[in-house]
């Protein structure tokens, strides 16, 4: 017990500095914001309605349903949200996810965009790469580098310094002000609109694809998913019914937050059993780490679906209890299946499903561990 929180205490030390001098700010129901004269370091905030009007000087991490990013980042942003607007500027590189995405400030580095309507405004200048995935995706500003995208309706305005890549396109439509100093490279199963004061200096690449069908083989594949998930779900629901429904109950109770943990813990504990194995003596240490870090994503993976399955369940019923039975489960299991069909929008729907669940495993975790100190 002694060595396991040596070992602790050492990664704590040895994390970088700009890791311990974070901000941390959350809220359950309300706004959380970070006012027009505040300034953070590091920043990690979540609640259901984000707003940053002042400065972070080093990196920022941002969950809600609403995010606004008015003020400037010096170094990355990372976002996610359903609204997600970043008008201040990025010193280094931006992710953001969410169903509606605004980007009008200027981006450092490189732009990872991913949304149901992602729009890059005319105000906005990339300095590197810009990879985007939406329904619609509309590109109006100056990208000095390549563009990698995917969407149903793909419009672009903008200047482009670089090669234009574009996969599984419905409609494609490239405006009189458009400057592509690269190439033009996309495959649809219409040709694209291209204006004819357009510029493409590179040439136009276009593959023709039609709408690909579903083999008998992938078929299985989905049913074998759905009913290994059900039958796991099965167990969960009525051999640890109070546990499981513990879990559903406190995922539902404080959404945003435990979307936010799941989203930080997600990426920070990878790092801190990388820094165990490589600096600590004992391995097991950090193989234990990473063995609790990867059955955390699965049993959240499969919690996920009886999050979604619980939560639909009680708002068309109107009912005041989570029903937690075969039902909910099948539904859940079936509604997140039919939801990764659906591009960008419904796999980012079960993924943040899947936050919530992987932030309230280790909730639980948490408070597991504090009840058996004492």
């Amino acid at each position: 017990m002694k060595k396991l929180l040596f070992s602790l205490g050492l990664v704590l030390l040895l994390i970088p500095a700009t890791v311990l001098a974070a901000e941390f700010k959350s809220s359950q129901n309300g706004p959380v914001s970070l006012g027009a004269k505040e300034q953070s370091n590091n920043l990690y905030i979540a609640g259901q309605m984000v707003s940053i009007d002042g400065n972070v000087s080093k990196d920022l991490v941002a969950a809600g349903s609403s995010v606004a990013i008015n003020g400037n980042v010096e170094n990355s942003i990372l976002a996610l949200g359903s609204t997600v607007s970043v008008k201040g500027n990025v010193g280094d590189n931006l992710r953001v996810a969410g169903s509606d995405v605004t980007v009008s400030g200027n981006v450092g580095g490189d732009a990872l965009v991913a949304g149901s309507n992602v729009t890059v405004s005319n105000s906005t200048i990339i300095n590197g790469d810009l990879l985007a995935a939406a329904e619609t995706l509309t590109i109006a500003g100056d990208i000095h580098g390549n563009v990698t995208g995917t969407g149903s309706s793909v419009t672009i305005t903008g200047k482009v310094n670089g090669n234009v890549n574009l996969t599984n396109v419905s409609i494609l439509s490239v405006g009189s002000s458009a400057v592509i100093t690269g190439k033009l490279t996309y495959s649809s199963s219409t040709q694209a609109n291209i204006d004819r004061n357009a510029v493409i200096t590179g040439g136009v690449d276009y593959t023709a694809i039609s709408t690909p069908m579903t083999g008998a083989w992938g078929g299985a594949f989905v049913l074998i998913k759905i009913l290994g998930s059900f039958i796991f779900l099965l167990f969960l629901i009525y051999l640890l019914p109070k546990s499981t429904r513990k879990f559903v109950e406190t995922a539902s109770s404080d959404l945003w937050s435990n979307l936010g943990w799941g989203f930080l813990i997600l990426i920070t504990l990878p790092i801190a059993s990388m820094i165990l194995l490589s600096l600590v003596a004992p391995a097991g240490i950090a193989f234990v780490f990473i063995l609790v870090y990867i059955i955390a994503i699965i049993l959240s993976c499969v919690m996920a679906s009886l999050l979604i399955g619980s939560t639909l369940h009680k708002a068309l019923k109107k009912e005041k209890e989570f029903r937690i039975d075969w039902l909910t489960a099948l539904f859940g299991v079936a509604v997140a299946s039919l939801l990764y069909e659906v591009p960008v929008l419904g796999a980012l729907f079960v993924f943040l499903a899947f936050l919530v669940s992987f932030g309230t495993f280790a909730r639980l975790t948490g408070q597991y561990i504090e009840y058996n100190r004492k």
